[in-house]
């Protein structure tokens, strides 16, 4: 034992329920008080330094935050779990940007418990309500996805905690689930495919979300009914084959490197 420091209460050097904590390259502590809605930053022997936030939506405030992270850099990302969002500050607490957003979509959040940064920057988020982890870059910009609700390999319920090894791996704290699940690094999604001979040449297919999805013929085969996501616009398409290796979820085909896109 070394050293503690803290109470209950609202004063500097108090907390109200501690959920985060990290650690930056000079030793210096961050702390979410979750229910004082800021963020406590102390030197390693446990001297304040400053704080920032309240409760609030704006920019800079916060509405319990959970999970605490610092990049190489000494950005300091926070999971502001009740505002459904990520906000992004300087290591003095200097707002920077916020992802924000609620529902399915890439990027989106929906009750945000953990976060962590790995060597290069990229920012993992244990998206709790939504059953998944999401790869992000240091600017909110979607990399990859995975997971759903559920109890099989790489299924989650209400992952709580994230953490990245110096390799890449992730380690997700399946709560629900009363597990932790290892992860190799994330790949992420491809560029888009152009669309095939024939389909409007301002329209690229994106092969991050193909719905209603059949197998055709083979291992690593796939058609779709045409709804699909565009890159420019929300056109639907006609059918098409999709090939290359890749694996179906609930209904969306990851597809990290495929093969050939083509008229059924």
């Amino acid at each position: 034992f070394l050293l503690t420091w803290g109470g209950n209460g609202s004063g500097e050097g108090q907390f109200g329920g501690i959920h985060g904590i990290a650690v930056d390259g000079s030793g210096d502590v961050y702390v979410a008080d979750l229910e004082n809605h800021r963020i406590q930053k102390f030197s390693s022997d446990g001297d304040y330094l400053r704080q920032w936030g309240a409760e609030g939506s704006g920019n800079g405030y916060f509405k319990y935050p959970q999970d605490i992270a610092v990049d190489g850099s000494g950005n300091v990302y926070v999971a502001d779990t009740d505002n459904d969002r990520v906000q992004k500050f300087q290591s003095d607490g200097s707002f920077l940007a916020k992802w924000e957003g609620t529902g399915g979509d890439r990027g989106k959040l929906l009750r945000p418990y953990g976060i962590a940064v790995d060597a290069t920057g990229n920012v993992y988020v244990a998206d709790s309500f939504k059953h998944r982890v999401q790869k992000l870059t240091s600017d909110g910009g979607f990399i990859t996805k995975w997971g759903a609700q559920g109890g099989a390999e790489g299924q989650f319920n209400e992952p709580f905690g994230v953490a990245v090894n110096a390799s890449g791996n992730v380690y997700v704290a399946d709560t629900s689930n009363l597990r932790i699940q290892k992860f190799s690094p994330a790949v992420p999604f491809p560029t888009p495919t152009p669309i095939p001979t024939g389909y409007a040449a301002s329209m690229s297919l994106n092969l991050f979300y193909w719905h209603n999805l059949q197998p055709e013929g083979g291992r690593n085969r796939y058609w779709s009914l045409g709804e699909c996501e565009l890159k420019e616009d929300d056109s639907d398409i006609q059918s098409v084959v999709i090939e290359g290796p890749g694996f179906s979820d609930g209904g969306e085909l990851f597809m990290y490197n495929p093969v050939n896109v083509y008229p059924r």
